[in-house]
């Protein structure tokens, strides 16, 4: 118990019909957000590895299509044999 909340990983509470495990999980990254607001610096390089993993989650996903495609591609293939 923190503060008089009941913490758990996996509760069957709910926050305005939402799990409230992930209600107050995104307060909490809410109120972090805001403390990095106020640090210039931090806030530059978070923005700057944000931006990193953006660029690599997209970079996987293009090379997921394009494995997709080269199956479909081969199952159309193989379909006409």
């Amino acid at each position: 118990m923190l503060g008089g909340v009941k913490l758990t990983m996996s509760t069957n509470e709910k926050i305005g019909g939402m799990d409230a495990y992930e209600v107050r999980n995104a307060a909490d990254t809410l109120m972090q957000a805001k403390e990095i607001e106020g640090k210039p610096k931090l806030y530059k390089l978070a923005q700057a590895e944000a931006l990193k993993r953006a660029k690599i989650a997209l970079e996987v996903a293009g090379k997921k299509k394009d494995r997709a495609e080269l199956i479909a591609k081969t199952k159309v293939k193989l379909d006409k044999l």
